[in-house]
């Protein structure tokens, strides 16, 4: 098998250039930062460049709906509403306000099973493994004496029954988490740090009042990193790296002459 066949591309070709080809096949990367760093454009993006290789999507939100999906992703050109009609891609919501975790889970769970997915994206992993109690709520429930660990370990369980579904219906997915300054880790539940097969983080750092946008890669399996840390802006098309090399044309050349 090329190396290539096994690799999933992400949608930004300069990071496709530094993971030897893109995600690995199957497996299950998670996405975090803090609010505004360019998270769910990142998953969107690659949701895209599935969709544009006729492989088919699905989209699990916890924080908009469908419309609010396709209003977003249209900006960049991505037409998602058109994917839906053409059943290349469904956007499946979750009121994990009302909705507890478990009855989430089996929803996915129901949907993978049901039908054959080539990738899927995750918004927000922590809102469907910790609901209906959002990682918010349960840290302002442990700081009025509730018990901390009970909550966690539920999270924990949730998070890695997630990770096996995925695996099992060969789906590869990305999931995206956000970061709390207050714990440890690059994500709420900490469990997905270590859990996952890739962990992706995007930061804004401000410097003589420039703010500056970083995608850091902090873990990926089965993959030689070339660079962990890349700057990146968001244009008209979703997220390029701004950090060029000649190698990275190089290989955005040869990948689009196949």
């Amino acid at each position: 098998m090329k190396e290539l066949d096994w690799r999933v591309n992400t949608g930004i070709d300069e990071l496709d250039y530094y993971i030897d080809g893109g995600f690995p096949k199957n497996r299950f990367i998670v996405v975090t930062g803090d609010v505004g760093t360019g998270r769910t454009i990142f998953s969107y993006q690659y949701l895209w460049a599935g969709l544009k290789n006729d492989e088919k999507c699905l989209l699990i939100a916890t924080d908009r709906p469908a419309d609010g999906i396709i209003s977003q992703a249209i900006q960049f050109k991505w037409n998602f509403d058109k994917m839906m009609e053409e059943d290349m891609l469904k956007i499946h919501y979750i009121d994990t306000k009302t909705l507890c975790e478990w009855k989430a889970i089996d929803e996915i769970e129901h949907l993978l099973e049901k039908d054959h997915y080539d990738r899927m994206m995750l918004d927000n992993l922590s809102s469907i493994a910790c609901g209906p109690l959002s990682p918010f709520n349960i840290i302002t429930l442990t700081e009025w004496g509730w018990q901390r660990l009970p909550f966690y370990d539920i999270a924990m369980k949730n998070i890695e029954h997630i990770i096996r579904l995925c695996k099992k219906n060969e789906v590869t997915t990305v999931a995206i988490s956000q970061k709390y300054h207050e714990r440890t880790g690059d994500t709420f539940d900490t469990i997905s740090d270590r859990k996952s097969d890739g962990l992706i983080v995007l930061n804004k750092e401000q410097i003589d009042r420039v703010t500056n946008r970083i995608l850091e890669i902090k873990k990926l399996r089965f993959t030689n990193l070339k660079i962990a840390r890349h700057e990146f802006r968001i244009a008209e098309k979703g997220i390029t790296f701004t950090d060029e090399r000649p190698a990275v044309d190089i290989f955005i050349k040869d990948k689009r002459l196949r």
